[in-house]
Protein backbone atom coordinates (compact mmCIF):
# COMPACT_ATOMS: atom_id res chain seq x y z
CA UNK A 1 0.00 0.00 0.00
CA UNK A 2 1.05 3.65 -0.72
CA UNK A 3 1.90 5.23 2.75
CA UNK A 4 -0.51 7.93 3.80
CA UNK A 5 0.52 11.74 2.57
CA UNK A 6 3.83 10.27 0.97
CA UNK A 7 4.94 12.06 -2.60
CA UNK A 8 5.69 10.21 -4.77
CA UNK A 9 9.02 11.74 -6.80
CA UNK A 10 8.58 11.94 -10.51
CA UNK A 11 11.12 10.21 -13.01
CA UNK A 12 12.14 12.48 -15.44
CA UNK A 13 12.81 10.92 -18.91
CA UNK A 14 13.01 12.09 -22.36
CA UNK A 15 9.78 11.30 -24.55
CA UNK A 16 8.77 11.98 -27.96
CA UNK A 17 4.64 12.98 -27.99
CA UNK A 18 3.33 12.76 -31.40
CA UNK A 19 0.15 14.48 -32.81
CA UNK A 20 -1.70 12.69 -35.78
CA UNK A 21 -4.43 15.11 -36.80
CA UNK A 22 -7.50 13.66 -38.68
CA UNK A 23 -6.29 15.55 -41.77
CA UNK A 24 -3.12 12.71 -41.83
CA UNK A 25 -0.83 15.80 -40.38
CA UNK A 26 1.80 14.64 -38.39
CA UNK A 27 3.68 16.72 -35.65
CA UNK A 28 6.25 15.37 -33.38
CA UNK A 29 7.75 17.17 -30.08
CA UNK A 30 10.58 16.38 -27.98
CA UNK A 31 10.29 17.38 -23.99
CA UNK A 32 10.22 16.33 -20.44
CA UNK A 33 7.38 15.98 -17.74
CA UNK A 34 7.57 19.81 -16.27
CA UNK A 35 6.71 18.25 -12.95
CA UNK A 36 5.53 16.04 -9.66
CA UNK A 37 2.33 15.20 -8.99
CA UNK A 38 1.59 15.27 -5.31
CA UNK A 39 0.19 12.03 -3.62
CA UNK A 40 -1.85 11.89 -0.89
CA UNK A 41 -4.32 8.98 1.20
CA UNK A 42 -7.78 9.85 1.12
CA UNK A 43 -9.45 7.34 2.89
CA UNK A 44 -9.34 2.91 3.27
CA UNK A 45 -12.29 0.66 2.49
CA UNK A 46 -13.47 -2.51 3.53
CA UNK A 47 -14.50 -4.30 6.58
CA UNK A 48 -12.86 -7.95 7.71
CA UNK A 49 -16.21 -9.64 7.80
CA UNK A 50 -19.90 -9.09 7.63
CA UNK A 51 -21.40 -7.52 4.75
CA UNK A 52 -18.90 -4.89 4.42
CA UNK A 53 -15.87 -7.65 3.25
CA UNK A 54 -15.19 -7.25 -0.12
CA UNK A 55 -13.69 -9.38 -2.14
CA UNK A 56 -12.64 -8.09 -5.92
CA UNK A 57 -13.73 -4.47 -6.27
CA UNK A 58 -14.32 -3.66 -9.66
CA UNK A 59 -15.21 0.44 -8.82
CA UNK A 60 -15.41 3.02 -6.56
CA UNK A 61 -17.57 6.61 -6.58
CA UNK A 62 -18.30 9.15 -3.90
CA UNK A 63 -21.50 10.67 -3.75
CA UNK A 64 -21.76 14.11 -2.85
CA UNK A 65 -23.07 13.67 0.60
CA UNK A 66 -19.91 12.08 1.49
CA UNK A 67 -20.54 8.24 1.10
CA UNK A 68 -17.95 6.27 -0.99
CA UNK A 69 -20.02 3.31 -2.90
CA UNK A 70 -18.29 0.40 -3.86
CA UNK A 71 -19.17 -2.23 -6.66
CA UNK A 72 -17.43 -5.96 -6.19
CA UNK A 73 -17.17 -7.90 -9.26
CA UNK A 74 -17.01 -11.06 -7.30
CA UNK A 75 -19.54 -10.66 -4.81
CA UNK A 76 -22.36 -9.44 -7.07
CA UNK A 77 -25.01 -9.23 -5.19
CA UNK A 78 -25.27 -5.77 -3.19
CA UNK A 79 -23.24 -2.72 -3.17
CA UNK A 80 -21.77 -1.28 -0.28
CA UNK A 81 -21.54 2.39 0.95
CA UNK A 82 -19.50 3.49 3.84
CA UNK A 83 -18.73 7.02 4.97
CA UNK A 84 -16.56 9.72 4.08
CA UNK A 85 -14.21 8.43 6.59
CA UNK A 86 -14.30 4.78 5.70
CA UNK A 87 -16.95 3.22 7.98
CA UNK A 88 -19.02 0.75 6.80
CA UNK A 89 -22.56 1.84 6.52
CA UNK A 90 -25.04 -0.62 4.58
CA UNK A 91 -25.14 -2.55 1.49
CA UNK A 92 -27.89 -2.41 -1.27
CA UNK A 93 -29.40 -5.00 -3.66
CA UNK A 94 -29.16 -8.58 -3.80
CA UNK A 95 -28.74 -11.63 -6.25
CA UNK A 96 -31.44 -11.79 -8.99
CA UNK A 97 -33.14 -10.61 -12.35
CA UNK A 98 -35.57 -8.04 -10.90
CA UNK A 99 -35.59 -4.59 -10.25
CA UNK A 100 -32.68 -3.61 -8.15
CA UNK A 101 -30.82 -7.16 -7.86
CA UNK A 102 -28.08 -8.10 -9.51
CA UNK A 103 -25.58 -10.92 -10.91
CA UNK A 104 -22.08 -9.31 -11.77
CA UNK A 105 -21.75 -5.70 -10.65
CA UNK A 106 -19.28 -3.11 -12.90
CA UNK A 107 -18.94 0.51 -12.99
CA UNK A 108 -21.36 3.07 -11.15
CA UNK A 109 -21.92 6.79 -11.48
CA UNK A 110 -22.87 9.38 -9.13
CA UNK A 111 -25.84 11.33 -10.91
CA UNK A 112 -27.61 14.85 -10.19
CA UNK A 113 -29.42 15.37 -7.27
CA UNK A 114 -26.88 12.70 -5.52
CA UNK A 115 -28.79 9.68 -7.70
CA UNK A 116 -26.83 7.00 -8.61
CA UNK A 117 -26.29 4.30 -11.56
CA UNK A 118 -24.06 0.83 -12.19
CA UNK A 119 -23.49 -1.16 -14.53
CA UNK A 120 -24.53 -5.04 -14.09
CA UNK A 121 -22.51 -7.25 -16.61
CA UNK A 122 -23.82 -10.32 -15.56
CA UNK A 123 -27.46 -8.87 -16.66
CA UNK A 124 -26.58 -6.37 -19.41
CA UNK A 125 -28.00 -3.75 -17.99
CA UNK A 126 -27.64 -0.44 -16.59
CA UNK A 127 -29.67 0.27 -13.42
CA UNK A 128 -30.61 4.23 -12.17
CA UNK A 129 -31.10 4.53 -7.82
CA UNK A 130 -32.86 7.37 -6.87
CA UNK A 131 -31.11 9.89 -3.79
CA UNK A 132 -33.21 7.50 -1.11
CA UNK A 133 -31.80 4.45 -2.88
CA UNK A 134 -34.97 3.80 -4.44
CA UNK A 135 -35.28 1.65 -7.93
CA UNK A 136 -35.93 4.14 -10.97
CA UNK A 137 -34.73 2.72 -13.90
CA UNK A 138 -33.17 -0.10 -16.03
CA UNK A 139 -32.02 -0.25 -19.37
CA UNK A 140 -30.35 -2.45 -21.32
CA UNK A 141 -26.60 -3.10 -22.74
CA UNK A 142 -25.28 -4.86 -25.83
CA UNK A 143 -22.40 -6.62 -24.59
CA UNK A 144 -19.75 -5.91 -21.27
CA UNK A 145 -18.47 -2.67 -22.98
CA UNK A 146 -16.26 -0.01 -21.24
CA UNK A 147 -19.35 2.87 -20.23
CA UNK A 148 -18.89 6.30 -20.32
CA UNK A 149 -21.69 8.76 -18.81
CA UNK A 150 -22.44 11.33 -21.09
CA UNK A 151 -23.51 15.31 -19.37
CA UNK A 152 -27.24 14.68 -20.34
CA UNK A 153 -27.63 11.49 -18.44
CA UNK A 154 -27.24 9.17 -21.88
CA UNK A 155 -24.18 6.36 -21.79
CA UNK A 156 -21.43 5.88 -24.81
CA UNK A 157 -20.36 1.87 -24.98
CA UNK A 158 -17.30 1.27 -26.16
CA UNK A 159 -17.80 -2.36 -27.70
CA UNK A 160 -14.24 -3.76 -28.65
CA UNK A 161 -15.37 -7.63 -29.56
CA UNK A 162 -16.02 -6.67 -33.43
CA UNK A 163 -13.82 -3.69 -33.96
CA UNK A 164 -14.85 -0.02 -31.81
CA UNK A 165 -18.09 0.40 -32.08
CA UNK A 166 -19.72 3.73 -30.45
CA UNK A 167 -23.14 3.04 -29.25
CA UNK A 168 -25.26 5.87 -27.74
CA UNK A 169 -27.21 4.41 -25.03
CA UNK A 170 -30.34 6.63 -24.39
CA UNK A 171 -32.63 6.03 -21.47
CA UNK A 172 -35.83 3.79 -21.76
CA UNK A 173 -34.19 1.94 -24.07
CA UNK A 174 -33.12 3.96 -27.37
CA UNK A 175 -30.00 2.90 -28.23
CA UNK A 176 -29.38 3.99 -31.96
CA UNK A 177 -25.54 2.52 -32.60
CA UNK A 178 -22.38 4.58 -33.78
CA UNK A 179 -20.22 2.55 -35.55
CA UNK A 180 -16.05 3.64 -35.79
CA UNK A 181 -13.77 1.67 -37.55
CA UNK A 182 -10.52 0.78 -35.89
CA UNK A 183 -7.77 2.86 -35.80
CA UNK A 184 -5.66 1.67 -36.98
CA UNK A 185 -7.23 -1.03 -38.51
CA UNK A 186 -7.13 -4.06 -35.98
CA UNK A 187 -5.48 -5.90 -38.50
CA UNK A 188 -2.12 -3.70 -37.35
CA UNK A 189 -1.27 -5.77 -34.55
CA UNK A 190 -3.42 -8.72 -34.84
CA UNK A 191 -5.85 -9.57 -32.23
CA UNK A 192 -9.46 -7.98 -30.29
CA UNK A 193 -6.74 -6.36 -27.55
CA UNK A 194 -6.06 -3.92 -30.21
CA UNK A 195 -9.94 -2.87 -30.62
CA UNK A 196 -10.33 -2.36 -27.11
CA UNK A 197 -10.87 1.34 -26.10
CA UNK A 198 -10.78 2.55 -22.59
CA UNK A 199 -13.00 5.23 -22.07
CA UNK A 200 -13.15 8.11 -19.28
CA UNK A 201 -15.76 7.51 -16.86
CA UNK A 202 -17.54 10.38 -17.78
CA UNK A 203 -17.80 11.51 -21.27
CA UNK A 204 -18.14 14.69 -23.02
CA UNK A 205 -19.52 15.75 -26.51
CA UNK A 206 -15.90 15.42 -27.76
CA UNK A 207 -14.50 12.99 -25.44
CA UNK A 208 -10.47 11.39 -25.19
CA UNK A 209 -10.20 7.56 -25.21
CA UNK A 210 -7.21 5.33 -25.33
CA UNK A 211 -5.99 2.09 -26.85
CA UNK A 212 -5.40 -0.68 -24.37
CA UNK A 213 -1.67 -1.94 -25.52
CA UNK A 214 -0.75 0.78 -27.01
CA UNK A 215 0.12 4.14 -25.98
CA UNK A 216 -2.56 6.24 -28.43
CA UNK A 217 -4.76 8.29 -27.41
CA UNK A 218 -8.09 9.61 -29.58
CA UNK A 219 -10.22 12.26 -29.28
CA UNK A 220 -14.13 11.86 -31.12
CA UNK A 221 -17.21 13.33 -31.32
CA UNK A 222 -20.59 11.23 -30.99
CA UNK A 223 -20.75 11.15 -34.45
CA UNK A 224 -17.96 8.59 -34.68
CA UNK A 225 -15.62 10.91 -35.95
CA UNK A 226 -11.84 10.65 -35.27
CA UNK A 227 -10.89 14.75 -34.42
CA UNK A 228 -7.07 14.20 -33.37
CA UNK A 229 -4.67 11.13 -32.11
CA UNK A 230 -2.05 11.65 -29.73
CA UNK A 231 0.97 9.07 -29.63
CA UNK A 232 3.38 8.45 -26.86
CA UNK A 233 6.31 7.05 -28.17
CA UNK A 234 8.65 5.52 -24.90
CA UNK A 235 11.02 2.28 -24.48
CA UNK A 236 9.06 0.99 -21.70
CA UNK A 237 5.53 0.74 -23.44
CA UNK A 238 5.96 -0.55 -27.45
CA UNK A 239 3.39 -1.97 -29.03
CA UNK A 240 1.72 -5.14 -29.03
CA UNK A 241 -1.23 -7.65 -28.63
CA UNK A 242 -0.51 -9.91 -25.71
CA UNK A 243 -2.40 -7.84 -22.74
CA UNK A 244 -3.10 -10.89 -20.08
CA UNK A 245 -4.23 -8.36 -17.21
CA UNK A 246 -2.95 -9.40 -13.49
CA UNK A 247 -2.22 -13.33 -15.20
CA UNK A 248 1.05 -14.36 -15.70
CA UNK A 249 3.23 -14.32 -18.53
CA UNK A 250 4.34 -17.00 -20.33
CA UNK A 251 8.24 -15.15 -20.86
CA UNK A 252 9.76 -11.89 -19.35
CA UNK A 253 7.92 -9.30 -17.64
CA UNK A 254 4.23 -7.76 -18.21
CA UNK A 255 3.46 -5.29 -20.86
CA UNK A 256 2.46 -2.55 -20.47
CA UNK A 257 -1.17 -1.39 -20.63
CA UNK A 258 -3.28 1.60 -20.29
CA UNK A 259 -5.93 0.85 -17.11
CA UNK A 260 -7.92 4.16 -17.38
CA UNK A 261 -8.09 7.69 -18.46
CA UNK A 262 -9.47 10.66 -16.87
CA UNK A 263 -10.24 14.32 -18.62
CA UNK A 264 -9.78 17.30 -15.92
CA UNK A 265 -12.33 20.27 -16.33
CA UNK A 266 -8.97 22.44 -17.58
CA UNK A 267 -9.21 19.46 -21.03
CA UNK A 268 -5.82 17.61 -19.54
CA UNK A 269 -5.47 14.14 -19.83
CA UNK A 270 -4.72 11.68 -16.76
CA UNK A 271 -3.41 8.38 -18.10
CA UNK A 272 -2.96 4.97 -15.64
CA UNK A 273 -0.76 2.85 -17.30
CA UNK A 274 -0.06 -0.30 -15.74
CA UNK A 275 4.01 -1.18 -15.95
CA UNK A 276 6.23 -4.20 -14.95
CA UNK A 277 7.28 -3.91 -11.02
CA UNK A 278 11.05 -4.14 -10.58
CA UNK A 279 10.10 -7.15 -8.87
CA UNK A 280 8.08 -8.92 -10.61
CA UNK A 281 9.91 -12.09 -10.77
CA UNK A 282 9.29 -12.31 -7.31
CA UNK A 283 5.07 -11.89 -7.73
CA UNK A 284 4.43 -15.39 -8.24
CA UNK A 285 3.22 -18.38 -5.98
CA UNK A 286 1.19 -22.11 -6.54
CA UNK A 287 -2.73 -21.15 -7.93
CA UNK A 288 -5.22 -22.12 -6.11
CA UNK A 289 -8.70 -23.81 -6.88
CA UNK A 290 -9.15 -24.27 -10.93
CA UNK A 291 -5.54 -23.26 -11.11
CA UNK A 292 -4.00 -25.72 -8.53
CA UNK A 293 -0.81 -27.16 -9.59
CA UNK A 294 0.07 -23.81 -11.84
CA UNK A 295 2.25 -20.59 -10.91
CA UNK A 296 0.11 -17.78 -10.76
CA UNK A 297 0.40 -13.97 -10.07
CA UNK A 298 0.16 -13.87 -6.35
CA UNK A 299 0.88 -10.59 -5.45
CA UNK A 300 -0.62 -8.12 -7.80
CA UNK A 301 0.86 -4.95 -6.61
CA UNK A 302 4.15 -6.46 -6.65
CA UNK A 303 4.18 -7.93 -10.78
CA UNK A 304 3.26 -4.28 -11.14
CA UNK A 305 3.42 -0.48 -11.04
CA UNK A 306 1.60 2.16 -12.34
CA UNK A 307 2.53 5.10 -14.10
CA UNK A 308 0.24 8.28 -13.66
CA UNK A 309 0.71 10.83 -16.51
CA UNK A 310 -1.08 14.39 -17.08
CA UNK A 311 -0.91 15.24 -20.77
CA UNK A 312 -2.24 18.80 -21.82
CA UNK A 313 -3.08 18.15 -25.24
CA UNK A 314 -2.86 21.53 -26.32
CA UNK A 315 1.01 21.35 -25.95
CA UNK A 316 1.63 17.97 -26.66
CA UNK A 317 3.42 17.65 -23.24
CA UNK A 318 3.31 15.28 -20.45
CA UNK A 319 3.51 18.29 -17.31
CA UNK A 320 3.18 16.06 -14.63
CA UNK A 321 3.83 12.44 -13.71
CA UNK A 322 3.84 9.70 -10.22
CA UNK A 323 5.40 6.33 -10.56
CA UNK A 324 2.55 4.44 -8.28
CA UNK A 325 4.36 1.21 -6.34
CA UNK A 326 0.60 -0.43 -6.31
CA UNK A 327 -2.18 -1.66 -9.29
CA UNK A 328 -4.16 1.46 -9.88
CA UNK A 329 -7.54 0.39 -10.62
CA UNK A 330 -9.14 3.08 -12.10
CA UNK A 331 -10.24 7.02 -11.90
CA UNK A 332 -13.31 8.53 -9.65
CA UNK A 333 -15.45 10.61 -11.71
CA UNK A 334 -13.84 13.78 -10.09
CA UNK A 335 -9.80 12.35 -10.70
CA UNK A 336 -8.94 10.28 -7.37
CA UNK A 337 -7.13 6.76 -7.91
CA UNK A 338 -8.06 3.94 -5.93
CA UNK A 339 -5.74 0.63 -5.68
CA UNK A 340 -6.68 -2.01 -3.43
CA UNK A 341 -4.23 -4.49 -1.29
CA UNK A 342 -4.93 -7.19 1.13
CA UNK A 343 -5.89 -7.38 4.98
CA UNK A 344 -4.04 -10.31 7.14
CA UNK A 345 -6.93 -11.45 6.77
CA UNK A 346 -7.12 -11.97 3.12
CA UNK A 347 -10.29 -9.37 2.09
CA UNK A 348 -9.17 -7.02 0.02
CA UNK A 349 -9.10 -3.30 1.53
CA UNK A 350 -9.52 -0.27 -1.05
CA UNK A 351 -7.20 2.97 -0.55
CA UNK A 352 -8.41 5.98 -2.47
CA UNK A 353 -5.96 8.81 -3.28
CA UNK A 354 -5.75 12.33 -4.67
CA UNK A 355 -3.45 13.82 -7.10
CA UNK A 356 -2.14 17.13 -6.50
CA UNK A 357 -1.05 19.14 -10.19
CA UNK A 358 2.50 21.20 -8.87
CA UNK A 359 1.81 24.86 -8.77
Amino acid sequence: MIPKGLRIPLSVSALLLASCHANGDRVALDGEALGELAISHLVSLGDEGGTGILADPWDVEQRQNGEWIVADYMLPQKLRFFSEDGEFLRALGREGEGPGEFRMLGPVWVLPEDSFAVADYGLLRVTWFSSNLRHAETVRIPSRSRVSLLPNGDFLLADGNSGFGLIRLQQRNRSPPKTIDPFPPATDLGNEWTRWRVLPKRGKGEFWSAHLVRYRLEKWNLDGDTLRSLDRVVDWFLPHDDYIGPRRKEEGPPSSSIRAVHEDPDGRIWVAIHVADPRWETAFGPGRGYFEGQERVTERNVYYDTLIEVIDPKRNRVVASARVDDLVMGFTSTGEFWTYSYSETGSPVVHVYSATLPT
